[in-house]
């Protein structure tokens, strides 16, 4: 017997959906019947297939269409609009996209936080991130985030110290404690893969402790390249019913990390950094010649308007976790100003530069509209089609 369901894809490309009837039966073999209609700027597909084990492609002269068994690749010519958009998951039920912000599943109020402390050893470190996953559940946060290398601290000689063992069971019993307090954290580690490669990385940890995924720092600074490669791709993963992207650090001076995620349906950007200025040493250490307390503001200044600068630009909520300064060793830690920032690049809330603490806020997603990115993309501009071969760069799951 025919068993069917109705499938829609949203593409963030260009705002518009592909409609898909799939109608499967069990069986070893697959046809494919496809029609593509062009209807104000959307096309519906309709598909009739047998089984779900084989891809199969339809192409006219304006259309193409591809689906496989990980997912599914539209390129359209149609009324000015030149997309081509990809995404890597299996296709979803008419809800939606699992990276549509907009679609109905999708939460559009959720309450974040952003932690900073001063690093200590990895013992240390762990209890302090606990406590403060046990502070956002008594406050009612969903999703906290933590800094660069929060467990072990972003400090070389304690990286490479540190075995993958204790980076990995310091990982479960923060992981425990998300169980516990049922809160979703995203915390900076060392991460040591099956092969024995090390990254500077960000595990994102669901509410019930399961790890949703990893999102590798991308541009390394002289303090990385002793213990960590570069990732090698872009993620848009799916925590507490929001699609995020992360960045880490000096990432951030990359517009394109944050602005491609976006394109393919990330809506809130976490933001996690040991930030220091171009010479790798903390903004308040000191230096020679000494900056006056004017100057030191001026510098602070810049780094606050680099990350509000990415949420603006984008239209998109942007949270930031960076490592405390410390006042008794100030070559440790770097500048604090934890924040949130909103679409249009005010800031909601900030902490200070070497207090340990929690910020938090309670945002609305459907004022991450991305209005600014989803420009890029249009065939009006010189520079769309390097836009769309960026998006074959992003995973999305």
């Amino acid at each position: 017997m025919f068993q069917g369901h109705v499938c829609k894809l949203r593409w963030p490309a260009f705002g518009r959906s592909v409609r898909m009837l799939a109608t499967q039966i069990s069986g070893a073999s697959r046809q494919v019947a496809v029609t593509a209609i062009p209807i104000s700027g959307s096309i519906i597909a309709t598909l009739m297939a047998f089984s779900t084990n084989k891809s199969f492609a339809y192409c006219d002269a304006r259309h193409s269409f591809k689906v496989g068994t990980s997912g599914a690749r539209l390129r359209t010519t149609h009324n000015d609009l030149d997309v081509d958009a990809q995404q890597t998951s299996q296709l979803t039920e008419l809800r939606g996209s699992p990276h549509d912000a907009q679609r109905s599943d999708v939460v559009q109020k959720i309450k974040v936080g952003a932690a900073q402390f001063q690093p200590k050893v990895l013992q240390d470190n762990v209890s302090q991130i606990i406590r403060f996953i046990k502070e956002a559940a008594a406050q009612g946060i969903e999703v906290l985030l933590l800094p660069e290398a929060a467990i072990p601290g972003y400090d070389e000689d304690a990286i490479l110290e540190a075995t993958p063992q204790q980076l990995t069971e310091a990982e479960q019993m923060i992981r425990d404690a998300c169980a516990e307090h049922h809160v979703a954290a995203i915390v900076g580690t060392a991460y040591h893969d099956a092969a024995g490669r090390c990254y500077n990385s960000a595990t994102v940890i669901g509410p019930t402790g399961e790890v949703v995924g990893r999102q590798h720092k991308l541009q390394l600074v002289p303090p990385d390249e002793s213990w960590s490669r570069p990732g090698e791709a872009v993620h848009v993963f799916h925590l507490c019913g929001v699609p995020i992207a992360i960045i880490i650090c000096h990432d951030k001076r990359y517009p394109e990390l944050v602005r491609l995620p976006v394109l393919a349906g990330a809506r809130l950007i976490f933001y996690m950094a040991c930030e220091s200025w171009h010479d790798d040493l903390p903004l308040p250490c000191p230096r020679e010649p000494a900056w006056s307390p004017e100057r030191l503001g001026l510098e602070l200044a810049v780094y606050r308007a680099q990350v509000q600068a990415r949420a603006v630009e984008n239209r998109v909520w942007v949270v930031k976790s960076n490592s405390a300064g410390c006042i008794s060793e100030p070559t440790r830690g770097s500048h604090g100003m934890s924040s949130i920032i909103d679409p249009t690049g005010m800031i909601r809330a900030e902490a200070g530069v070497f207090t340990e603490e929690m910020v938090a806020c309670h945002i609305d997603l459907s004022e991450a509209t991305a209005a600014y990115a989803e420009k890029s993309l249009s065939s009006r501009y010189a520079l769309a089609e390097f836009w769309r071969t960026g998006l074959k760069h992003v995973v999305v799951h």
